[in-house]
C-alpha cells in the first residue's frame, strides 16, 4: 500500500495571496488538508520565464527562472539583506562621483527589460576612467559588491574596491567572454550571465580596519591588468543595478533611490498537524545560489533550542536532524554543494531511525527511533524559528505520512 502523500509544488507564477493546498491521498489513510502561508514584508526581485528581472510585491513568493536557460528553479527563499548603495540604477546622479568620465542616461535596455541602463563614457585624458561611491561600513566585515555590466566599445570592466584601511584592490571582468580575467588579492570574484549580453560582476572582500570609508569604483579598460589608457571621449560600457551588502555572497538585486533598502526574509510555513511525528518522510529539490557558507536550513520545525527537527547544511554535510532534549540524532551525507546545481534530497524518521538520501545516494543513518520534536509550524527554507534561510530555490516538496523504505527513499532522489 502506498503511504499517504502530501505534495507542495513551487512552480507557478507569483501570486498576491500565496496558498499551497495539500493534496488528499487516494488511499484509505487520508491526508489532512492544510493551507501553507508565505510572508515577506518587502518587495523583492526575481527573473521571470522570459529572463526579465521583475519585482514581486510584499508577501508574494518569487518563482525564479535561470535567466539564460529559462528553467524554473523554484521558489526563491532568502534571508534579509540591505543594499546601502544610493541611486543603484542612476549613475548620472550626484550619489555617484564621476572621474574622467561621464554618464549617458537610459542608453540601452537593462536586465529589467526597460531602457534604463546607463553608459559610462571615458573622457580624452590618459588615466583611469570611473565612477564611484563611498559608504560607511563596520570594521572587519565581509562585504559583497555587485553590478550588472554589458560591453559597448569597451569590454573590460575593472571593478575596484577601497577598504577602510585605504587599500585599493582591482579585479577585471571580461564582458565579451563572461569571465573573471584577473582577481585581486583579497577579492573573491564571480560573474553570472543574465542574458542579452549582460553579466552580474560580483566581489566579496573584507572591509578592513581604519578611518576611511569603503568605496566601489566601476571602471573601464582596454586590456585586463591596467586601468590607465588614453580615452577617446565617446567609448564606454553599460552599467546598471549596483549593490553593496554585508555578507559572504551576493543575494538577489535590491533596487534603491534616495536611501538604503532592505529586503525582508522569505518565510514559507504551514501547520504541523499535517506531519506525523512518529513516522514520516520529506522530499524536496533545491538549487543553491552560493557556495557553502555557514548553516542553512531547507526544512525545520522548532520547539526550542534543545528540541527541533530539521534538514540543514553545515557548509560540509547535508544533515537530517532530530534534536531531542539537547541531543542531536543526525543522519548525514557529505555534500559540498555547487552554486546553480539542483539537488534532490529526501529524509525520513521512524522505526528504522533517521535516514537521508541525496541524488540517489544514501547517507550515514542514525538508529534513534524516538518521535521527532515538532513546534507549532513547519517551515520550508528556514529552521522553524524564522532563520537560516538558504538563499536558494526550492521546489517539488513532498511529505509522506510514514517512513519510506530505503529503496523508496533513494527512488525519490534519482
Amino acid at each position: 500500500m502506498q503511504p499517504a502523500l502530501r505534495q507542495i509544488l513551487l512552480g507557478s507564477t507569483p501570486k498576491t495571496s500565496f496558498e499551497l493546498a495539500l493534496k488528499t491521498s487516494l488511499v484509505p489513510e487520508k491526508a489532512v488538508d492544510g493551507t501553507a502561508t508565505f510572508t515577506r514584508s518587502s518587495t523583492a526581485t526575481y527573473f521571470d520565464s522570459t529572463g526579465v528581472l521583475q519585482t514581486a510585491s510584499a508577501d508574494s513568493m518569487r518563482f525564479n527562472y535561470n535567466p539564460v536557460a529559462l528553467v524554473n528553479n523554484g521558489g526563491l527563499v532568502e534571508g534579509g539583506r540591505t543594499n546601502v548603495i544610493l541611486r543603484s540604477e542612476e549613475f548620472d546622479s550626484a550619489s555617484w562621483s564621476k572621474t574622467r568620465s561621464s554618464v549617458t542616461t537610459n542608453a540601452t535596455v537593462a536586465p529589467d527589460g526597460l531602457t534604463t541602463a546607463d553608459k559610462l563614457v571615458e573622457d580624452t585624458s590618459t588615466n583611469s576612467h570611473f565612477c564611484s561611491q563611498l559608504k560607511s561600513v563596520a570594521d572587519n566585515t565581509n562585504i559583497t559588491v555587485s553590478i550588472y555590466a554589458k560591453a559597448a566599445e569597451r569590454n573590460i570592466l575593472p571593478l575596484v574596491t577601497s577598504g577602510k584601511d585605504s587599500v585599493f584592490r582591482t579585479s577585471y571582468f571580461n564582458l565579451q567572454t563572461g569571465s573573471v580575467s584577473s582577481q585581486a588579492s583579497g577579492h573573491i570574484c564571480s560573474i553570472e550571465s543574465v542574458g542579452n549580453g549582460w553579466y552580474r560582476c560580483i566581489i566579496t572582500v573584507n572591509s578592513g580596519t581604519g578611518a576611511s570609508n569603503f568605496g566601489i569604483y566601476p571602471s573601464m579598460a582596454i586590456v585586463s591588468g591596467s586601468t590607465s589608457y588614453a580615452g577617446d571621449g565617446t567609448s564606454g560600457l553599460y552599467i546598471w543595478g549596483s549593490q553593496e551588502e554585508v555578507g559572504d555572497f551576493v543575494s538577489s538585486y535590491i533596487p534603491t533611490t534616495t536611501a538604503a533598502v532592505t529586503r525582508a526574509v522569505d518565510l514559507l510555513s504551514y501547520p504541523t498537524t499535517n506531519i506525523n511525528a512518529v513516522s514520516g518522510t520529506i522530499k524536496l529539490e533545491f538549487t543553491p545560489e552560493h557556495t557553502p557558507i555557514g548553516t542553512i536550513s531547507l526544512f525545520g520545525s522548532y520547539v526550542d533550542a534543545n528540541n527541533y527537527t530539521a534538514i540543514l547544511h553545515d557548509s560540509t554535510n547535508l544533515i537530517a536532524r532530530k534534536r531531542i532534549a539537547g541531543t542531536n540524532y543526525d543522519a548525514t551525507i557529505a555534500n559540498p554543494f555547487t552554486s546553480g546545481t539542483t539537488y534532490k534530497v529526501a529524509a525520513s524518521w521512524g522505526n528504522n531511525g533517521v535516514n537521508i538520501a541525496l541524488n540517489g545516494v544514501l547517507g550515514t543513518s542514525n538508529g534513534n527511533s524516538t518521535a521527532v520534536q515538532l513546534g507549532a509550524t513547519v517551515q520550508i527554507g528556514a529552521d522553524g524559528n524564522g532563520a537560516n534561510q538558504p538563499f536558494s530555490e526550492i521546489k517539488n516538496i513532498k511529505f509522506y505520512k510514514k517512513q519510506l523504505s530505503v529503496s523508496k527513499l533513494l527512488g525519490l532522489t534519482t
